[in-house]
């Protein structure tokens, strides 16, 4: 697995090269199709934020309950936070 190819998703999406709903489905077909994690710490970044991508809602007025469904804004920070770790974790 390369975590390089969700990094340039990512970035993509967070300088809105990509739409929200763009960004899901790409993000989701990735990670599903996976087949090994080099780490353990690589998986539970992704996993974190596919649990994330999961719960978004793309209609805040759809949302009934907020511990459990997220809005695009709380999406991007989740995404933020992943690239971050991501980068990180490329770099060591």
């Amino acid at each position: 697995m390369s975590i390089k190819k969700y990094i340039i998703l990512l970035e993509d999406f967070l300088s809105k090269k990509i739409d929200t709903n763009k960004f899901e489905q790409i993000f989701l077909q990735i990670f599903k199709d996976e087949e090994i994690f080099y780490s353990e710490i690589e998986f539970q970044v992704l996993d974190k934020l596919f649990g994330d991508v999961d719960a978004y809602c793309n209609d805040p007025n759809l949302i009934e309950d907020p511990e459990f469904e997220i809005t695009e804004e709380e999406l991007r920070l989740s995404a933020k936070k992943t690239l971050d770790q991501l980068v990180e974790l490329e770099n060591i």
